[in-house]
Formats: structure tokens, C-alpha cells, sequence
């Protein structure tokens, strides 16, 4: 016996290049008996025809096998062509039979099985084994045109039996011919179209290929040929296997679908549970050591698939929420926005795979409760579910009332989930439940304003709940819960307005906020200090109103403010009631009707009547009232400037509540504010009331200079009575003096003697230098002006005699005391030195 033959086992090299050479050269045999056929084939008689096929045939198989003995890559070659003959021996016997097409082709497929079968066996031929398996294609195809049921279905029945029966490259090679046959119909029914050979088609129905019966029927062999190529793939650990397994399965799905029509409701359902089915699968081959990896895969794709148009959709929707009752028509049907509960359902089945896919990602060993604990303090899978099931209540109710309500059940379940959840990420599951708190008011407010009353209100009972279960171990995390709070009974009041009126709907909101102040702040005291400041929101809503409007909300809120601060003995609370207490006067007095300018004077009064309050309790109590007082001026002060009057009266009790401070707290500086405050109202005062005279302007001025040449000279090194007392002396003095100089009556004189006096009184009493000559020289300056029409008429020999008597007296004063002039002047001035300052 001869080696093996060549299509049969590897050859060597040269065994190779024989091998190809015979077989170009029985090819192009072939080819020339081919032609030669072709062209003669008209003048052989019918029997000649089959006859010379069928003495090719038996040539080639006998030669073929005869040659092998000694040629052996040329007999494999000879011997292989006069075996595929046999199917054009069967053809030609067919059509000297005059059997149909669908007859013909059975048969083909079945002597192809037979024939290839029996001479692979017998040569040991690969080719021809796969030349059978090829005729097993054929013999589906046969049946399927004499018998209803479609060749794939057959093919995929055929790939089963061979996997069962370990054929395993027959079975694979079936399977994916089954698996992918409909994109095979697809394609050539595409190109008969395109050549204009429509009626073409008509044989892929009969097959299977085609039409709408074997598409119905298209997901069954595809999940057949998918679970054929599955177990293969198990068997050899091919991932290869495992993505083709998956291609049939979604040509077959895909078939199936597109020719089904299913409901919309179906429509809605299908891929969310697709999406479910995934991770369930997935979930269940966590411990396979071969099916966990492509599984993992597989959910991880449908994962990124539903973030990526879920997510975006779900917040879509709770976008468009509000306006679901205003006939918005979002599914098309001409119908405005009619409940889909397949919709909601679909929603529902994405939010559970999503909690199964954050249950996988835990691993196999973690348990439900602990996955549960997982998923509620991951920001992802939070965020998700929440979206999910907001977008299932709006499509799957049509109705804002239902949605709102469900938003509210949705953010009380974050609260409980995430409230009783270790290590959860508080400030994502605050956020979230904030976040559906909020919006629910705003959903149902569009068409029921009413209502977001009460969702408002539920929100921020919600919300207030939540803070205080966090309390303070969550820090800032309960003081953005409670302000979230108040803010969101705000939006439900706000909107409730134009039903129920503004005042009502923003003392409801400032009672709301600080109901949740009541609620947290015992465990947390920093979240009821942000959610009592939060009734601000309340006021600043009521400002849009009337007078008395915001006079009643302004009220409520400071006196609540007071009521809190005097229950917590908290000085702290009190700066909400400061800060209302001005808003209180001034609503008061524009509901009085004073004018601005008047209610600006009010405010500036009640800052002093806050500053004398401030003086009868602790001091740890004075920092509200002073605040109250602050706030009174800045708010009095430009109201006043309105009408120059009141002006002058606001800067002078501005002024005296300065000095009173100055005074109050030891504090020169902002005494001395306080004082140039009230000389600038004071002098517009003046200005007001037509005073002309500059006394009244300057005295004011000298008095506050002469305080604060006092407050030096207490120092422990003041200065000189010039520095301290001289600018008073000379700015008080010499304006009454400039004043009668220039033709002013002579009560201008008076005053000015009246300073001298004063001024020589002070310094020879305390020793003061600066006064005592000032005041001097003051009253002789006084006394000149006054003199000088009297002295007028005294002729010049009288007062050369009067210099000249006192120049004498002088030098016998100076010649009895043994000194001369220079020496009697530093007498003169060391006196001075030592017993004045």
C-alpha cells in the first residue's frame, strides 16, 4: 500500500507541488471537456450526453484510484474530480427524467450525502467529508421545498443530532449556516431585487430563506443554532464560538421582530427585559469558569447601552412631567399624554436589572442584604433607580397628581434606605432625596396649585425627617436637608399663592421653616439654626405683596424669631429677630401711610430705643438689640435723605447713639464718630432753619474739640493746653470776634468775652497756660473792639503820657528789685513753666 493520499493527510513538499500541478492540469481538463460540451452540446444526442458524463465519472473515480498505486498526489487529484462529477451525473439524470426543481435538488442533496459520505470513508478524504456536509445543506434545502417546514429549521434540527453525536465541525459549520441564513435570504433577495429577478424570491419563501412564515420561525432556529454553537463553545473554551453563537440568536431575534409588528406595549417591555435577562444569566454564570467571562461582557454592553440612552431618557421625562396634563402627546397616538403602564413596567424592569447588575459587581459570596447596603450608598446606582422610577411614574401614570405623589413615596424611600444603610455616601442620597422632595411641587403645581401646597409641605416634613435621622454625625449634610426643607414648603407655597393669596401662602412657608428648625435641632443644631434663617425666603417672597402684606409675614417671622431666641436662651437666634424689627417698622409705617422720609426718622428713632434696651440686660444679650439698632440706621438713614428735615434728625440720633457707644464702651474713637455724625446733622439742622449766625455752627465743633483735648490730657504723656485746649479757644472766640469785626451786632462781642472768661477762669483754675492767655488776650482784644469809639476822642498827648507813666513805674519796680528786664522776663517765664502747663 501506498503513502497516504495527498487531500487526505499533510503532504511534504514535494508531494505538495505535484499535487497542484495535477490538479491545475485535471482543471484545465475539465475545463476543455467543458467547452467543448458547451459548444458541441446541441449536436450530441441526449443519451451521448449523459452517457459521455457519466464515462467521465467512472473514468476519473477508477483512473484516479488505479494512478494512486504509483502517483499518488496525481490519482488523489484525478480521483477527486471524477467524484464531485457525481452531482452533475445526477443533474443531467434529472433533467433526462424531467423531474421538477424541487425533487432535483432532494435528490442532489441526498446522493451528495451518500456518495461523499461512502467515498470519504473509503479514501479518507477531508474534502469529501466536508463535500457531505455541504450536501446535508442541500438535502435541507430539498425538504424544505417539498415539505412546509424551512431548511434552516431543518439544518438546525441536523446540527443538534451532530453535537449530540460529537461531530463537532459539521455541527458548527451547520448551526451558523442555520444561525445566519436569514441575512443570507436577505442578501439575495436584496440582489434579485436590484437585478429586476423579483420573482426569484419565490423559491426563498419555499425554502425558508424568506417571506413571513419562516421569519416568524427565525428566532427558533437562531436560538437552536445559538444553543448548539454554545455548547461547542463550552466544550472547546472558543469565545470565538460564544460571539457567534450570539450573532444567530440576534439574527433570529431581530428576524423574528421586525416581521412580527409586535404591540407598542411589547415594544416597551422588550428591551428592558432583554436588559433584565442579561444580568440575570450573567449573575447565574458568576462561578462558570468559562461562561462567567463572556457573561460579565455581555451585561457590561447592555449596562453601558442603558446609560447611555436610559439615563438621558428618564431625566427626559421628569423634565417634561409637569406638563402631562396639558395635553402634551408624547407616544404619538394623537391622544395628548395617556398612561402607559407597559411603559412603566419597562422602567421598573431597567431599575431591577440595574440593582441585579450592582448585585453581581459584589461578587458571588455577597448576600442580598448586603448587595441592598451596596447599591443604597453607591451615587450611581442611586441616581439611576431614582431617575428610572421617576420616568416610570410619569409615563406610566399620565397624571401630575400620581407623579408627585410618587416622587414623595420615592424621596421618603432614600431617606428610610439610606438613614438605616452603613457606609452610605450621604451626601448623594441627600441630594437625590432633596432633589425629588423639590420637584415634586413643581410637577403638580402647573395643573393643581393647590396641591403643591401640600406637596411642599410633605417635602419638607420629608426632608426635615431626614436631617434629623443624619443629625450631626452627617455635619452640613443635615443643614442643606433642612434648608432644602424649607425651601422646598417655599416653591409649594409660592405656587399655591395665586389660589390661596400671598399672605397665607408665605406664613405658611415661614411656619414650615421653622417647623423643620423645631424638628432638627436638638440633634443637630446647626441644621436648625440654617433652617430658621430660611424664613428670610419667606419675607423676601412677601416684599412682591402690599404693605401689609409683608408687615404680617415680617411679624411672624421676627416675633418667631424672638419666641426661639428667648426658649433657647440663644443671643445668637435673636439677629433674625434685629434683622426683622426694621422691616416690622418700616411695613408698619408705609401701611400708616407716612412718608418715606418719616418712616426713615422712625427707623433712626428705633435704633436709639434699641440702643437704650441694649443697656438693661447682660451683655451677652446686647449683641441683638445693638444689631437691631445697626440695621434700623442703615435702613432709616437713606429713607431719610429723601426730605432734608428728617435727614438732620436721623444723623443727629445716628450721631448720639455713636457717642452714647463711644461712651458706653470707653471708646474715643467711635465717641468721637458718633459725635462729627451728629455735628453734620446738627449743622442741617441749623441750615434747615435758616440760621446764619457761625457761633451756632462752630460751637458744636469747639465743644467736641474741647472733649477731646480733655481725653488727651488724661493720658499718661498729654500734651501742651495749646495743643489740647488752643484749637477750641481760637475756633469759638475768633468767629464771634471775626463776626463783630465785620459790622455783626454787638451780642457777637458778648460771646466772645464770654470764651475769654470762660477760657481765663479754666486756665488760672487748672493752671492752663493755653486758656489763660487766650482768654487774655481774647478779652482785651473784646475790650478794644468795644473801647475803640471812646478811646477815639482821647488826644495823643494822652497816651504818650500814659506810656510814658508806666514805662516809669516799671524800671522803679525793676530798679527795687535789683533785676533787669531780661532777667524779669525768664523769671516771667520760668513761672510760667513751672505753675502752668
Amino acid at each position: 500500500m501506498t503513502s497516504a493520499p495527498l487531500l487526505t493527510s499533510p503532504p511534504d513538499g514535494r508531494r505538495a507541488g505535484a499535487a497542484w500541478v495535477a490538479a491545475t492540469g485535471a482543471f484545465l481538463l475539465l475545463a476543455s471537456a467543458s467547452v467543448f460540451v458547451a459548444v458541441r452540446w446541441d449536436q450530441i444526442p441526449e443519451a451521448a450526453k449523459l452517457a459521455l458524463v457519466g464515462a467521465l465519472t467512472g473514468a476519473f473515480l477508477a483512473g484516479g484510484r488505479a494512478v494512486r498505486r504509483t502517483l499518488p498526489a496525481t490519482g488523489d487529484v484525478v480521483f477527486h474530480l471524477g467524484a464531485l462529477l457525481v452531482p452533475v451525473d445526477v443533474a443531467g439524470l434529472g433533467l433526462r427524467l424531467h423531474l421538477g426543481w424541487r425533487t432535483l435538488l432532494l435528490t442532489e442533496g441526498i446522493v451528495g450525502v451518500g456518495v461523499f459520505g461512502a467515498l470519504a470513508v473509503s479514501a479518507g478524504s477531508v474534502v469529501l467529508a466536508w463535500s457531505a456536509a455541504a450536501s446535508v445543506v442541500v438535502v435541507a434545502g430539498g425538504i424544505a421545498a417539498v415539505t412546509p417546514l424551512p431548511a434552516p429549521l431543518l439544518l438546525a434540527a441536523a446540527a443538534v443530532a451532530a453535537s449530540l453525536l460529537d461531530r463537532r465541525r459539521p455541527a458548527i459549520a451547520w448551526a451558523a449556516t442555520a444561525g445566519l441564513a436569514p441575512v443570507a435570504g436577505a442578501l439575495v433577495s436584496a440582489i434579485l431585487h436590484s437585478t429586476g429577478a423579483g420573482a426569484g424570491t419565490g423559491v426563498l419563501d419555499e425554502l425558508g430563506l424568506g417571506g413571513h412564515r419562516a421569519a416568524l420561525l427565525a428566532v427558533v432556529w437562531g436560538a437552536v443554532a445559538a444553543a448548539v454553537l454554545g455548547r461547542e463553545a463550552a466544550r472547546g473554551h472558543d469565545l470565538a464560538l460564544v460571539a457567534l453563537a450570539g450573532a444567530c440568536f440576534t439574527t433570529g431575534a431581530a428576524t423574528t421582530w421586525v416581521n412580527a409588528a409586535p404591540p407598542q406595549e411589547v415594544g416597551f417591555v422588550a428591551g428592558p427585559a432583554l436588559f433584565l435577562l442579561v444580568q440575570v444569566v450573567a449573575m447565574l454564570c458568576q462561578r462558570d469558569g468559562f461562561w462567567g467571562r463572556p457573561a460579565r461582557a455581555a451585561a457590561f454592553c447592555t449596562e453601558v447601552v442603558v446609560a447611555v440612552v436610559a439615563a438621558p431618557l428618564a431625566v427626559a421625562f421628569l423634565l417634561v412631567a409637569p406638563f402631562v396634563d396639558e395635553g402634551l402627546d408624547l407616544f404619538g397616538d394623537s391622544e395628548g399624554w395617556t398612561p402607559e403602564p407597559a411603559a412603566g413596567l419597562a422602567w421598573a424592569l431597567l431599575a431591577g436589572g440595574w440593582l441585579l447588575a450592582a448585585w453581581r459587581r459584589q461578587g458571588p459570596q455577597a448576600s442580598p442584604a448586603a448587595a441592598l447596603r451596596h447599591a443604597a450608598g453607591n451615587a450611581t446606582t442611586v441616581a439611576f433607580l431614582a431617575t428610572a422610577a421617576g420616568a416610570g411614574l410619569v409615563v406610566g401614570t399620565g397624571s401630575t397628581a400620581a407623579t408627585a405623589a410618587g416622587l414623595l413615596v420615592l424621596a421618603a424611600g432614600l431617606v428610610v434606605v439610606a438613614a438605616g444603610a452603613h457606609g452610605v455616601d450621604a451626601g448623594a442620597a441627600a441630594a437625590l432625596a432633596a432633589l425629588a422632595a423639590a420637584w415634586a411641587p413643581l410637577v403638580v403645581g402647573q395643573s393643581h396649585p393647590v396641591a403643591a401646597l401640600a406637596a411642599g409641605l410633605a417635602g419638607a416634613a420629608l426632608l426635615a425627617v431626614a436631617a434629623r435621622s443624619w443629625g450631626e454625625g452627617a455635619g452640613w449634610v443635615s443643614a442643606e436637608l433642612a434648608v432644602g426643607g424649607s425651601l422646598v414648603a417655599f416653591c409649594g407655597c409660592a405656587i399655591a399663592s395665586a389660589e390661596i393669596g400671598l399672605t397665607p401662602a408665605m406664613l405658611a412657608a415661614a411656619g414650615a421653616a421653622w417647623a423643620v428648625a423645631l424638628v432638627v435641632e436638638r440633634p443637630a443644631p446647626l441644621a436648625g439654626h440654617a433652617a430658621r434663617a430660611s424664613m428670610a425666603v419667606a419675607v423676601a417672597g412677601a416684599l412682591t405683596g402690599t404693605s401689609a402684606q409683608v408687615l404680617a409675614v415680617a411679624a411672624a417671622a421676627t416675633l418667631l424669631f424672638a419666641v426661639d431666641a428667648a426658649r433657647h436662651d440663644e443671643p445668637l437666634i435673636g439677629l433674625g429677630a434685629a434683622a426683622g424689627a426694621p422691616l416690622v417698622i418700616g411695613a408698619a409705617g408705609a401701611w400708616s401711610g407716612l412718608a418715606t422720609s418719616t418712616i426713615g426718622a422712625a427707623l433712626c428713632a428705633s435704633a436709639a430705643v434699641f440702643g437704650g434696651l441694649s443697656l438693661l440686660y447682660p451683655e451677652r444679650w446686647r449683641l441683638p438689640f445693638l444689631a437691631a439698632a445697626a440695621a434700623g440706621l442703615v435702613a432709616g438713614l437713606p429713607l431719610a435723605a429723601a426730605e432734608p428735615a428728617r435727614l438732620a434728625e436721623a444723623l443727629l440720633v445716628t450721631g448720639g447713639l455713636g457717642v452714647a457707644a463711644g461712651v458706653a464702651t470707653r471708646n474715643g474713637v467711635v465717641g468721637h464718630l458718633g459725635g462729627a455724625v451728629a455735628l453734620a446733622g446738627l449743622g442741617l439742622h441749623l441750615t434747615v432753619d435758616g440760621v446764619t449766625a457761625s457761633e451756632a455752627f462752630v460751637a458744636p465743633v469747639a465743644l467736641q474739640l474741647v472733649v477731646a483735648g480733655w481725653q488727651l490730657r488724661r493720658r499718661a504723656d498729654p500734651p501742651s493746653s495749646w495743643v489740647a485746649f488752643g484749637p477750641a479757644i481760637g475756633l469759638l472766640g475768633g468767629a464771634a470776634l471775626a463776626e463783630r469785626l465785620a459790622g455783626g451786632e454787638a451780642w457777637h462781642s458778648l460771646v466772645a468775652g464770654a470764651v475769654g472768661v470762660t477760657a481765663v477762669a479754666a486756665g488760672g483754675w487748672k493752671r492752663l497756660a493755653a486758656p489763660l492767655f487766650l482768654g487774655t488776650g481774647l478779652l482785651a482784644t473784646v475790650t478794644a473792639v468795644e473801647s475803640l469809639p471812646t478811646l477815639a476822642g482821647i488826644p495823643t498827648w494822652g497816651w504818650l503820657a500814659a506810656g510814658g507813666t508806666t514805662l516809669l513805674a516799671t524800671g522803679v519796680a525793676l530798679e527795687r528789685s535789683a533785676t533787669t528786664p531780661v532777667e524779669a522776663g525768664r523769671r516771667l517765664v520760668d513761672v510760667v513753666e513751672d505753675r502752668f502747663s
